[in-house]
Parts: structure tokens; C-alpha cells; sequence
């Protein structure tokens, strides 16, 4: 296979705005303070004043910057300023951001008894249902990410029935589903992150395109209510750096 489109490097735009928001973050550019001026960011970054202002426009979407008329550009004075890294997006915003044409595919969705394992991570007793939704998601029509979830039925009560919410891709996009149709915030999630070769017998047919053993990041996830009571379990494979998964730790 050619992996040679699905190894497309961060936008120009992109990267301007990770090197403007790592200056923020790590204090070149403090609370307050004056970005320089736009001649000297095109000069430095040898740029276009086009991209410079879109990647201005990324960094006011997040409330990072504000621009007054005839004075410039100014980090704001907040405080408790959101790191973008530590937010979670939904598959199809992930995708576009990159710069790729993102695709969806519900395959499968359903009511299961849930097993063991997952139903001690989501706090149930085994066995309990809970609706197992099988997707695929792809980046320019290729396939990069296959998820396997299991919802709580808990999520649903009061606002749909059971033949509604196997409805194919009523539950996307994902985390603005929750929210507003389901008056659920998911308010962080634990994640546990590990290769794993590509194994066709546990695929849909859309990847076998894919070579055999080629490798791929698997993300565990759980998602959590602000006031830790599990939502969701799932799986997912992830494949080629359209894929790529960004994450900040600190240091105690």
C-alpha cells in the first residue's frame, strides 16, 4: 500500500499557530503582553500574511489573543487559560484539522450484555446492556481509524428509546450528542495507549486496503461525568499520521 497520502505533514498554518501557542504556554508571550508585529512573524516564519492571520484566527477561536484596532495583538489576561492539548474533539473535527476530507461509517450498532471487563471499567454489573457501536472513520476516503464503544444505557433515559438510538450515526458527532441531546458533559477521560499490528480478522472489509501487520496505535479510552461516574468505554485503532495523537503531561 502507499502510504505516501496518508503521511501528509501538519499545514503551514498549523504549525504556526503550535509554535504561537507553545510561546503562550511556556511564557515567551505572557498574560497581557504584545505579540510582535505581524512584518516580523512573516519575516521569521517566512509566511504569508494570509496564513499568519489564520492561524491569528485559530488562537482567538480558544480565547488566547484578542486584536484591537490601531494598537495590535495581545495575549489575554486570563488566568486559567484551557490548554487546547488537554481538549478532547470529536473524530470528524480531528480529521479536518489536519487538513484531510474526514469520512464517517457506523457499521454496526446494538444492545449487548456487556462483558466482564468493560463493565467493571464502566462501573455495571456484568452482563448489564449497554449499546456497543461499531465506526469507521476515514481521512481523503482512506481508512485511518476503527472504533468499537460501549455506552451506558443510563446516558439515554428520558430521551430516546431503545430502537432509536441504534439509529446509524444519530450518536455523531460524538461529545456534542451527549451534550445537548443527552444532557451529558464528558468531563475528562483516562486513556491507555499501545501498538498493535493491523489484524484483519478483526476489521471491516473498508481495510483490507491495508497491508497485513502493518502497525497501529490502539486508544483505550473511558469517559467520565465531572463527578466521575463512567459514560462510555472504547477501542480504537488508529492508523497513519493523520492519526496522530497530540498529549501534554506535566511534570509533579
Amino acid at each position: 500500500m502507499d502510504l505516501s497520502k496518508l503521511l501528509r505533514p501538519p499545514s503551514l498554518t498549523d504549525q504556526v499557530f503550535q509554535i504561537l501557542l507553545d510561546r503562550i504556554y511556556n511564557g515567551t508571550y505572557p498574560p497581557g503582553a504584545k505579540l510582535p508585529n505581524e512584518s516580523e512573524l512573516i519575516k521569521e516564519f517566512s509566511i504569508s500574511r494570509v496564513t499568519l492571520r489564520i492561524a491569528y484566527a485559530k488562537l482567538e477561536e480558544h480565547r488566547l489573543i484578542q486584536r484591537r484596532q490601531g494598537t495590535g495583538t495581545y495575549v489575554t489576561g486570563q488566568l486559567n487559560i484551557t490548554n487546547p492539548r488537554y481538549q478532547v474533539m470529536d473524530f470528524d473535527d480531528w480529521i479536518a484539522k489536519q487538513g484531510y476530507s474526514p469520512g464517517f461509517k457506523q457499521i454496526d450498532a446494538k444492545i449487548v450484555a456487556t462483558g466482564a471487563d468493560i463493565a467493571c471499567k464502566l462501573d455495571i454489573d456484568t452482563d448489564s446492556p449497554s449499546l456497543r457501536l461499531e465506526k469507521i472513520w476515514t481521512a481523503d476516503g482512506r481508512p485511518i481509524i476503527h472504533n468499537i464503544s460501549h455506552i451506558c444505557l443510563w446516558v439515554f433515559n428520558g430521551n430516546f428509546i431503545q430502537d432509536e438510538i441504534t439509529q446509524p450515526g444519530l450518536t455523531e458527532p460524538f461529545f456534542l450528542f451527549l451534550k445537548q441531546s443527552c444532557n451529558v458533559h464528558v468531563d475528562y477521560l483516562t486513556s491507555c495507549i499501545y501498538p498493535e499490528m493491523i489484524n484483519h480478522r478483526n476489521l471491516p472489509e473498508e481495510f483490507s486496503v491495508i497491508a497485513t501487520n502493518t502497525p497501529g496505535l490502539v486508544v483505550e479510552d473511558v469517559g467520565f461525568t465531572a463527578e466521575g461516574r463512567p459514560v462510555f468505554h472504547s477501542i480504537g485503532l488508529f492508523f497513519g499520521k493523520a492519526s496522530k495523537i497530540e498529549t501534554l503531561r506535566r511534570v509533579y
